[in-house]
């Protein structure tokens, strides 16, 4: 997966999420990629 499209479903995945608690924000996001990903970390 691009990594373009992996950002824009956690933003989908929180904002899901987000949606079940009215008056809340999201902060910080953390996210562990592992090594057989295919991630380019730079990217």
């Amino acid at each position: 997966m691009h990594e373009m499209a992996m950002a824009q479903e956690i933003i989908n995945i929180v904002n899901t999420i987000l949606s079940d608690h009215p008056g809340k924000t999201v902060t910080k996001v953390c996210v562990q990629i592992g090594e057989m990903a295919a991630v380019v970390p730079d990217s």
